[in-house]
């Protein structure tokens, strides 16, 4: 599952405006990328269950190894922050409401 969602949000990069997905390099022929509905991949559906795969998986670590643990281990600290960081662009991004 994990797996998959990182997947997921790697591939959202894509469709996400402004995008570089076309379907050829040519620029001569190269039509205009597709510009997904305001509001598509931030909403319900996509980020916020991909955002809450992973504070269950950090959750999960944390608990397994232990708080003490957990503070001490650089990269978990930085998943934790990362974490924050993207629940609040996506906190801000619905809240704008496609300005």
């Amino acid at each position: 599952i994990l797996s998959f969602t990182i997947f997921l949000i790697l591939f959202l990069a894509f469709i996400e405006s402004p995008s570089s997905l076309t379907s050829t390099a040519d620029v001569r022929y190269r039509s205009a990328p597709w510009d997904p509905p305001c509001g598509l991949t931030e909403g319900v559906d996509v980020e916020v269950l991909c955002l809450l795969v992973f504070v269950a998986d950090v959750s999960v670590k944390s608990y397994l190894v232990g708080w003490a643990q957990f503070r001490t281990n650089p990269w978990l600290l930085a998943y934790l922050v990362v974490l924050v960081v993207s629940l609040t662009d996506w906190i801000v991004s619905l809240s704008l409401l496609c300005q």
